[in-house]
């Protein structure tokens, strides 16, 4: 019966060096996980921040035609945010959930109680809330394809 041991014979030499490749190997995946990790972090932070600042302006600047009905200047407003690279639809929902104006026309009218338009509705101000995007028939998936 041959020893284990046997097989891996090397050199004091060489065993030191594949110890310390093997360290540096590790190091530099963790390192890459972590750099990656963080990175991320602080894209999806950006991202949030100038969807905030893009949807503070559309707020901004649609409340007087909201107020005045003006819908061709409310579809204005939408194409021109709807064309941020970074956009995939907007919507403008009124206090009971009836779509004001969204980037797809054929929406205009319609009610919208998921989920996410509740949290958008009773919001008292601007910001990021977290909401779980379920698969169950709710119409959060189908409206964040778009």
């Amino acid at each position: 019966m041959h020893n284990f041991s046997s097989y891996f014979n090397f050199k004091l030499q060489t065993k030191l060096t594949l110890l310390i490749e093997s360290l540096i190997i590790i190091v530099v995946v963790v390192t890459g996980i972590i750099t990656t990790m963080r990175e991320k972090e602080t894209l999806e932070s950006e991202l949030r921040k100038r969807g905030l600042a893009l949807v503070n302006d559309l707020a901004k600047f649609t409340a007087r035609p909201i107020l005045g009905d003006d819908l061709a200047t409310l579809r204005r407003f939408v194409n021109h945010s709807i064309t941020q690279d970074y956009v995939r639809y907007v919507i403008i929902l009124d206090p009971k959930g009836r779509v004001i104006m969204h980037s797809d026309l054929g929406e205009v009218g319609k009610i919208h109680n998921d989920r996410l338009s509740m949290v958008a509705i009773n919001s008292k101000e601007s910001g990021y809330a977290p909401v779980p995007i379920m698969d169950k028939g709710d119409g959060m998936n189908e409206n964040l394809r778009r």
